[in-house]
């Protein structure tokens, strides 16, 4: 996408948050209030760039880094533009848009997510936030990044954060085995939340018994809370 459609897009999303939220305020004319916005959003994209940055950096000092670099090569522009639409609130995750813009395949996707979901199983939480944060721009579709980046994020202790990405990867794995319960319920049994997870785990028995997931089912009754 060209620096001038990346403005264009810019400023018609500050036109409809202007429109939105203004109100007639003698200490903040709508120039000023529209020029304040501006910059909030360019400083939002900023911050999130350079935390994509830092997990595409981990990526590639990960024992994959040559073949990572390729793949990055690749998709570096479309991760841009995913970036832009992530920070205007039109990110969409239900749709693969990166596996179909520049051709990710289903090998390497899952030669990215298992990079990333080792650093969960080292407990290195930052980086696997980071990482996980560059796969939800790659394959937003996929319930296993939503999943991993709620790990990521309770074993940060970042709660709400962790809350956010297990709603998302329950949406996405409404007819898939229903393991992401069992870390959604851990993490709200974390937070001392336990009506919440009571509330999970009657979900989560449901789920089992719909799909005769006999083995997650016995996860979810040995969850003690």
């Amino acid at each position: 996408m060209s620096a001038n459609s990346q403005a264009s897009r810019k400023s018609e999303a500050i036109d409809q948050q202007v429109k939105q939220e203004y109100r007639p305020n003698p200490l903040e004319t709508i120039d000023a209030f529209r020029s304040r916005k501006l910059l909030e959003l360019e400083t939002e994209i900023d911050e999130y760039r350079a935390w994509v940055d830092r997990g595409m950096g981990v990526f590639l000092r990960s024992r994959g880094g040559p073949r990572v670099q390729k793949i990055f090569e690749r998709l570096t522009p479309a991760i841009n533009e995913q970036i832009e639409d992530v920070n205007q609130g039109k990110h969409e995750f239900t749709n693969p848009t990166i596996v179909q813009m520049a051709g990710l395949s289903d090998e390497e996707f899952i030669y990215l997510l298992d990079l990333a979901s080792e650093r969960v199983e080292r407990r290195n939480f930052e980086d696997a936030s980071a990482m996980f944060e560059v796969l939800s721009l790659l394959h937003p579709a996929s319930h296993l990044v939503w999943m991993g980046m709620g790990c990521a994020e309770s074993g940060l202790q970042r709660f709400q954060r962790a809350r956010e990405a297990f709603e998302i990867a329950l949406l996405q794995s409404e007819k898939k085995p229903p393991l992401v319960y069992v870390y959604a319920i851990q993490n709200e049994i974390r937070a001392g939340d336990k009506e919440r997870a009571q509330e999970l785990l009657a979900e989560g028995l449901a789920k089992c018994a719909e799909q005769n997931a006999a083995g997650i089912e016995k996860q979810l009754r040995a969850l003690s809370f």
